[in-house]
Parts: C-alpha cells; sequence; structure tokens
C-alpha cells in the first residue's frame, strides 16, 4: 500500500471511529423537548428554519404548559401522549426544564391541593427528570438527555403610581415602561450565582426559588451523573447553560461590547419572560449550539427579526403577546456579540459536552 493509500484509510477510519462515539450524529435530530413558557420563549416553531439556514434539519415535538414543573409532564393525565410518544421511540434527543419545583428528592401524597397520588409519590426534580430520560431511553437506546439551564426571574411588585403613569400606553409599550426600574436595579449576577438549598422553597415566586440557579443545576447534573453513569460517558447527558449565556450578555451588556443594550435585564419583559427579537434569539441559538454541537455564527438570525412572523405564529407555541414585549432587535453588532458569548461560554462549561480539555466552567 502507498503512503497516500495509508493515509487515505487512517482518514476514514478515524472519521468512523468520530461517528460512532456520537450516534445521535450532527446533521439532522428529532428533539422532544420539556417545558413551560421559558421554552416558548425560545420560540420552538422557528427552530426548523433556524436549523435549515446552517444546513440542519431540526425537528421539535414539545410537552407544555403554563409554569409548568418536571413532575407534571411526569404524572398528569394530559401529558400521558407526550410520555407515550416519547418512549414510543424516534426521538434523538430530550430537552428537559426545570422550573421552580419541589427539591430533588421530595415524597408527597397530593401537590397544591388539585393532585392526589393513590401513594407517596416522589415529585423531586432529580426522581422526574430522570423518569423523562428513561422513557427516552426506552424508545432509543442511544438517545441524547439534554437539561434547559434557564435563568433566574425578577421580583416584580407594580405600585398603583406606576400603572397610572402608563395608562395611556398600548399594553406591550405600557408594561415595558412598567418595568423599567425593575430592570435597571435587577443584579442578575447575584441571582444567579446564589446557592440552592432548603431555604430557597420559601420564595413567594416558584421563578424566585433559586432552582434557576447555577447551582441547583449543577447539582441537578450531579445526581444525573450518579444514576446514568454511562450516559454521562458517552457525552450523552449534558446541561444547555442558557442562565450562563446570560451572565456572559451582562457582563458584556454593562462593559458596553453589547451595542444598544445597558444589562441582561433589559431582555426581560416582565419577571421571568424575555422580549422577542434579539433575547429570544439568544436562548435559541444556544439550544443549536448545544444540540448539534456546533457554532452559531452560521445561523441566519434575520428569523427572529421578522415580528409579525411571531405574533402570527400559532399560540400554543409562544407566550402571550404582553409577553412578546417591546421587540428588541437584532443588528449584526448585536448578532455576533451574543454568537461569541454563546460559543465561548458552550465550550468552557464542564457539562454542555463540548468543553475543551484543561478548561472549566465559563464564569465564576
Amino acid at each position: 500500500m502507498t503512503v497516500r493509500g495509508a493515509t487515505l484509510v487512517c482518514v476514514l477510519v478515524l472519521r468512523g471511529l468520530a461517528a460512532s462515539a456520537e450516534p445521535w450524529g450532527a446533521e439532522r435530530l428529532r428533539v422532544y423537548y420539556f417545558g413551560n413558557s421559558l421554552t416558548g420563549n425560545t420560540m420552538p416553531t422557528f427552530h426548523p428554519e433556524l436549523g435549515k439556514s446552517a444546513g440542519k434539519e431540526w425537528t421539535v415535538e414539545r410537552s407544555q404548559g403554563a409554569g409548568w414543573q418536571v413532575w407534571q409532564h411526569v404524572y398528569l393525565d394530559s401529558a400521558k401522549r407526550h410520555r407515550d410518544r416519547l418512549a414510543a421511540g424516534g426521538w434523538d434527543a430530550i430537552v428537559v426544564q426545570p422550573f421552580g419545583g419541589p427539591a430533588f428528592h421530595e415524597v408527597v401524597t397530593q401537590m397544591w391541593g388539585k393532585v392526589e397520588f393513590e401513594e407517596p409519590t416522589d415529585v423531586g426534580d432529580l426522581h422526574c427528570t430522570a423518569a423523562l430520560i428513561r422513557l427516552l431511553l426506552k424508545g432509543n437506546p442511544d438517545g441524547r438527555a439534554v437539561i434547559y439551564s434557564d435563568w433566574p426571574g425578577m421580583e416584580v411588585e407594580v405600585s398603583k403610581e406606576q400603572k397610572e403613569l402608563s395608562k395611556d400606553l398600548k399594553t406591550a409599550e405600557r408594561w415595558h415602561a412598567i418595568m423599567e426600574p425593575f430592570r435597571k436595579a435587577f443584579d442578575y449576577e447575584k441571582a444567579w450565582l446564589m446557592k440552592y438549598g432548603a431555604e430557597a422553597e420559601k420564595a413567594k415566586k416558584p421563578w424566585l426559588r433559586h432552582n434557576s440557579t447555577r447551582d441547583h443545576d449543577h447539582q441537578l447534573m450531579e445526581g444525573l451523573k450518579k444514576l446514568f453513569p454511562e450516559l454521562w460517558k458517552q457525552n450523552r447527558l449534558n446541561l444547555l447553560p442558557a442562565g450562563d449565556v446570560f451572565l456572559a450578555l451582562d457582563r458584556a451588556a454593562r462593559a458596553g461590547k453589547l451595542p444598544g443594550v445597558e444589562r441582561i435585564g433589559d431582555f426581560f419583559t416582565n419577571g421571568v419572560h424575555i422580549r422577542s427579537g434579539l433575547p429570544r434569539y439568544a436562548v435559541a441559538a444556544t439550544f443549536y449550539t448545544v444540540l448539534f454541537r456546533d457554532r452559531p455564527h452560521s445561523l441566519d438570525w434575520r428569523i427572529y427579526n421578522d415580528q409579525v412572523k411571531c405574533l402570527n405564529k400559532p399560540r400554543r407555541w409562544i407566550c402571550c403577546e404582553k409577553d412578546l414585549g417591546v421587540h428588541l432587535d437584532i443588528t449584526p453588532e448585536r448578532a455576533k456579540a451574543v454568537n461569541d458569548a454563546i460559543w465561548e461560554t458552550v465550550t468552557r462549561h464542564p457539562y454542555a459536552g463540548l468543553a475543551k480539555a484543561g478548561e472549566g466552567v465559563g464564569g465564576e
């Protein structure tokens, strides 16, 4: 065999090994989302078009309820059809979004005085996330589990005076004006880096219970690693770190490196939802980067700049018009800053599946 022939054989063998190491592929994915409106904030009906703009085939289905926590996807009868479809197979991956739910393990006989269980049942984030992963693996033993780490919300108490000052504005503009002082006062970094513990369960609002923190999500990942050691070893158990991307963007904005955005609070429409345009593109591009393990820079961000399309999509896939808020335009400069922040954060993150050897988490 010639040197050139031997080199060609080696290249083909290496390509074959690379392909077998990532059986879910990188060109096409069928993904089932389990979340609530914060999953909806990524505009999932735009995901296939967004993937296509980068040459990928991205098929999406979703189980969603307003404010839903993970246990609801696992136990409510209304979610049974989604559980059945997942277990039937045909899905390369799931994305599970924890949200303001019970502790990692919490055994109960009822929830909220409305949902009754026949016997003591664990409704904790760890147990219920694991239950969804097992359903995925039942239908596809080679499936991949991704945990959607979203962002902390802000506490908003609106006074009568604030409502009166904005009464002549349209719905979206009115809420935007009301929210301005809360956006300015929001210390995102402090909220995101809070430690998760029992005291967090005392918070009045689900999104303020420290579940949407780095610490909660890292604890959840460590628990899942113990339950699914082979998934972790095979790089099929990952975190989708939107919260860390927001931290990077908050720091960039405060340093004047995100044109026209002063702080990450500018992304918010209310206590927890984010505006159409740049904020929603930022999270959707993070989905793409983690799921396809590809740079987001080739994505067509203009898809998320179309305000008419945002309003005309089926309501079951997005929040109400008020939650879309006042559109935050995407410019080439802003898109590049967001894409750079995503790529730097994800490739340095210990749980995202793209970490470079010897590097750690993006941020302290």
